[in-house]
């Protein structure tokens, strides 16, 4: 009599007929080189029968493997169940969904590693988008994308980007959805990529704001002002009148070109029209968050434009206001890392203006502030590089006081602490520009200190090191103009240092090399502000050297040119405090030149046309230190001259 066979044999014996299908389906898979796909398909084939009689949590290759498998092989095994989609359980849905997760995290991690940390502050709203584009490329896209997104997640951003625009260069040109992602991964990590890929996008579809802004912002970058400008205003009539939250957007980034041009005035004019749709989205939701920080941000920008204006109490009156916004926010959530981070912001940008006004002691009193909540940042999260680049510029800003007060050892010690975060941010990311960028400054800050020590031969051997960098950033990325006027900058510092040393020749070769970067900047921007005023400060080094050189025509030349250019600035904005310094600077310049020839009518002249703006900045700003000395200084060059007719 023949025994039939239990439930549990049958099973068993079902299995095994199975596997030994699909190990002769796997090894003929391998002799035609499709291993690897096939034999996913048959793990899933397998996987489904298992499940059919109830022993697929018995079996290990059944079970999720998310963590113990490299990026590789889950994209593998990714890629595999996305083709595969319309036929899974609910089981291999489950497993799908984790593989993307992974993928998703994996290649933001990968992408943070990438952004320009010098792009502050820190862009919060880039970072959502970014996100939102990896998930949306994971979820929705081709395998390309999924590919390039393994590439970036394992460290390969350029591959990876380049991978994404080369598969949105084979679809169909109206395919604004992918080109809209590639902007937005690139936007924080290559600006050539971003530009290319926003600029396909608005040429298809103007509807979306945030490319035109995020474009506008490219343009900025790369210095291409007007450009940003254009498209501001462009997308600024386009909107719809309830779009109020964009609006407020889009004045502040008119007037961070109006701003970054030098026509201060324009500038707090466009913050105010953000602040009033601000105050009213802020009234009109009192406990809308989002709506507070953004009247803070408005405060501050306003805040940073009376400081440019020389108007310090202004400046700090905005500041402050954004500060209690903040400081409501901070303590309503004290674990939201955003809200403590603008905090120490506000206490920084207190700082600053405390720092002008001469008032040291409640400067360092506010900088200790941000540095408080930075270390406390720093340390909830050691592994977030943001955080500690934050706390490097905490201890910078308490080194500028400490040197301020005359403290120089104290000082030294505070950028030398500050130089040890970025050396390891440097380290742990050597490609990140960013990094590199901070490390040259730190440089520069020791190599300040140095050179008021009166260690010159030291001072000279920090800016060298800080220019070998910024030498490599400007090379490469010779479009990059805030890497050329960085360059720039560090030459101006050598050329200092060699003047005190009195190699006057050596000075003047590194003046004259900052200059023609200053120029071809000038060139390339006319409307520029800061490149032409630049370009002026190059043109008064110059004149310095010569001056000492003994070669007073050629000094006068020098100071003469630099004053049409500070004539002009100073015309352009007479509300800009900075301007009417300058030009005011100038006219004492050339006072010195005729004063040393000889010709005391001259230099009478020159002293009195720049009496009445020193004056008149005293006057405006009687809490600014350096306009009230401004003014003793000419009434006393003026009436020693006047003592010798």
């Amino acid at each position: 009599m023949i025994r039939e066979l239990s439930e549990n044999e049958k099973s068993k014996k079902i299995l095994k007929i199975w596997g030994i299908l699909v190990a002769i389906i796997l090894g003929v898979a391998a002799i035609l080189n499709n291993y690897d796909v096939l034999r996913n398909k048959g793990r899933l084939f397998l996987c489904d029968v298992i499940s059919l009689i109830g022993m697929e949590t018995k079996i290990s290759i059944c079970k999720p493997i998310i963590e113990s498998k490299t990026n590789v092989k889950l994209y593998k095994h990714l890629t595999f169940l996305k083709q595969h989609e319309n036929q899974l359980d609910d089981t291999q849905r489950n497993q799908l969904r984790q593989y993307e997760d992974h993928l998703i995290r994996k290649a933001f991690e990968g992408l943070k590693k990438g952004i320009d940390e010098k792009i502050l502050p820190i862009d919060f709203q880039a970072e959502k988008d970014a996100q939102k584009a990896i998930t949306e490329a994971v979820k929705e896209g081709n395998t390309d994308e999924r590919q390039a997104l393994l590439m970036i997640a394992e460290d390969d951003i350029n591959g990876g980007l380049d991978l994404l625009i080369k598969s949105a260069s084979k679809t169909a040109a109206e395919n604004i959805k992918q080109w809209r992602r590639i902007g937005r991964l690139a936007y924080e990590v290559d600006v050539k990529k971003a530009l290319n890929a926003y600029e396909r996008v608005i040429k298809i579809d103007f509807s979306e704001p945030w490319d035109a802004i995020y474009l506008g912002r490219l343009y900025r970058r790369s210095g291409q002002i007007y450009k940003a400008q254009r498209l501001y205003f462009r997308t600024l009539a386009h909107l719809p009148e309830v779009d109020l939250r964009n609006k407020s957007v889009l004045w502040n980034e008119i007037g961070d070109v109006q701003k970054d041009q030098g026509d201060l005035a324009r500038a707090l004019k466009s913050y105010q029209a953000a602040m009033e749709i601000r105050e009213r989205l802020a009234k009109s939701d009192p406990g809308n968050a989002g709506w507070q920080r953004d009247l803070s941000v408005s405060y501050e920008k306003i805040g940073d434009v009376q400081k440019d204006q020389g108007d310090l109490a202004g400046a700090l009156k905005s500041y402050q206001a954004a500060m209690e916004i903040r400081e409501r926010l901070a303590k309503s959530d004290p674990g939201n890392a955003g809200w403590q981070r603008d905090l120490s912001v506000s206490y920084e940008k207190i700082g600053d203006v405390q720092k002008d006004q001469g008032d040291l002691a409640r400067a360092l009193k506010s900088y200790q502030a941000a540095m408080k909540i930075s270390e406390r940042l720093a340390k909830s999260d050691p592994g977030n590089a943001g955080w500690q680049r934050d706390l490097s510029v905490s201890l910078n800003k308490i080194g500028d006081v400490q040197k301020d007060q005359g403290d120089l050892a104290g000082a030294l010690k505070s950028y030398q602490a500050a130089m040890e975060i970025r050396e390891r941010l440097t380290k742990s990311d050597p490609g990140n520009a960013g990094w590199q960028r901070d490390l040259s400054v730190s440089y520069e800050k020791i190599g300040d200190v140095q050179k008021d020590q009166g260690d010159l031969a030291g001072a000279l051997k920090s800016y060298q090191a800080d220019m070998e960098i910024k030498e490599r950033l400007a090379k490469s990325d010779p479009g990059n103009a805030g890497w050329q006027r960085d360059l720039s900058v560090s030459l101006n510092k050598i050329g200092d240092v060699q003047k005190d040393q009195g190699d006057l020749a050596g000075a003047l070769k590194s003046y004259q090399a900052a200059m023609e970067i200053a120029e071809r900047l000038a060139k390339s921007d006319p409307g520029n502000a800061g490149w032409q005023r630049d370009l002026s400060v190059s043109y008064e080094k110059i004149g310095d050297v010569q001056k000492d050189q003994g070669d007073l025509a050629g000094a006068l030349k020098s100071y003469q040119a630099d004053m049409e250019i500070r004539k002009r600035l100073a015309k352009s904005d007479p509300g800009n405090a900075g301007w009417q310094r300058d030009l005011s600077v100038s006219y004492e310049k050339i006072g010195n030149i005729h004063e040393a020839n000889g010709n005391i009518l001259l230099a009478i002249k020159a002293y009195e046309k720049s009496l009445p703006l020193a004056k008149d900045l005293a006057n405006q700003f009687p809490d600014h230190p350096l306009f009230q000395s401004d003014i003793a200084i000419t009434k006393n060059r003026l009436s020693q001259l006047k003592s010798k007719l």
